[in-house]
C-alpha cells in the first residue's frame, strides 16, 4: 500500500467515525495505522497524525491526519 493510499484508508475511516459516532476502538485502528506506517517507513514519508485539544475546555476532543482535522462533541 502506498502512504497516499494509507492516508486515505485512514480519512475513510475517520469519515466513517464522524459519521457512526466515535468509540475508542475505532480511533484507535486509526492510529495503529499511523504508527505502523511510520515505523516502517524513513522520517520523510512520516504520515501526520495528531490530537486536537479544545481551546476552552483543554480536553482532546479529535485528531488531525495530515492537514484535516476531525472534532468530536461527544467523546
Amino acid at each position: 500500500m502506498t502512504r497516499e493510499e494509507t492516508i486515505y484508508l485512514m480519512m475513510n475511516k475517520a469519515n466513517d467515525i464522524y459519521k457512526n459516532g466515535w468509540t475508542w476502538d475505532s480511533e484507535m485502528d486509526i492510529w495503529r495505522i499511523c504508527s505502523d506506517w511510520n515505523s516502517e517507513h524513513d522520517e520523510d514519508e512520516e504520515i501526520f497524525m495528531c490530537e486536537h485539544e479544545n481551546e476552552e475546555t483543554g480536553l482532546v476532543d479529535g485528531f488531525y491526519i495530515e492537514d484535516d482535522s476531525w472534532v468530536f462533541e461527544d467523546r
